[in-house]
Formats: structure tokens, C-alpha cells, sequence
């Protein structure tokens, strides 16, 4: 995959800018940066990003909402970004993965690569220490619905 443009979805103005600088320095082109549901969705369906980097709670809205969405209607490749307890209110929502902050710089655009990887039927190889993935069960995701 080479169109690399990601949506940032995060309500925590630092944690948003420390995303972004992420995939910036990775080579990601950010396209957006919401901080709610509805505005996330509204700069998703302008821009249909392949790439999503989500957090679960946000205020207002529920990125959930959004990772599911995103998936349905364009095919994104959605990474959840959260300090909440996993637990099974996490799946079933398009996300292909789950990355617990707080987390290391590198972690974001690995654990992108690494859903890409799985989307395509290849092994995720290393995966960041912090990152779950794949987070829907085998032949649930998004895409075979």
C-alpha cells in the first residue's frame, strides 16, 4: 500500500500533536486531526483516508463510532490508540488493532505496517509491546462482513 494519508482522531490536544509528529517523521501524510466523533467523521468522508489512528473515548463522541465508519464506508485501516482496560467492547468495531498508550514514538507506524500486513494474509512479524493485533477474530473483520 502506498498511499500512506492517515486521520488522526484524538481528543487530547498533546497526545494528538504527538501523534501526528509520529507519523509525519514516519512518512504518513496526516490529512486531519479530530478531536470528536462528528468531526472525525466529517474530515474522514471528505478525505477517505486508508489509514486511521483512533482513540476509543472522546469528548464528545465514541471512537468506536468512527472506527466503524471509517471501515464500512472506505476500507480504512483503523488503529486504536486508548488507555482504557481492553476488554470485548473493543471488537467488532473495524479497528484492526489496539494500541495501549502510553507508548513509544515508534510505535504507531509499526503497528500500522503491521495491520497493513495482516490485511493482505501476511504474518504482522515483531509487534510493538503495546500493540494487540490482530483485534478482530479471524475472518470477522470489516472487510468479510
Amino acid at each position: 500500500m502506498t498511499d500512506k494519508r492517515v486521520l488522526v482522531v484524538e481528543d487530547d490536544e498533546i497526545m494528538a500533536e504527538y501523534a501526528t509528529r509520529c507519523l509525519i517523521n514516519a512518512g504518513y501524510e496526516v490529512v486531519g486531526c479530530a478531536a470528536s466523533e462528528a468531526e472525525a467523521i466529517a474530515i474522514g468522508r471528505a478525505t477517505a483516508p486508508p489509514f486511521a489512528v483512533v482513540d476509543i473515548q472522546l469528548a464528545p463522541g465514541d471512537g468506536r463510532v468512527v472506527s466503524r465508519t471509517l471501515t464500512q464506508e472506505f476500507g480504512t485501516i483503523v488503529l486504536f490508540v486508548t488507555s482504557l482496560v481492553v476488554d470485548s467492547t473493543m471488537r467488532g468495531h473495524g479497528a484492526g488493532g489496539l494500541l495501549r498508550k502510553p507508548f513509544l514514538s515508534e510505535d504507531i507506524p509499526k503497528g500500522l505496517a503491521a495491520l497493513v500486513r495482516i490485511a493482505t494474509g501476511e504474518e504482522p512479524g515483531r509487534l510493538p509491546p503495546q500493540l494487540i493485533a490482530p483485534l478482530e477474530p479471524a475472518g470477522e473483520t470489516s472487510r468479510n462482513r
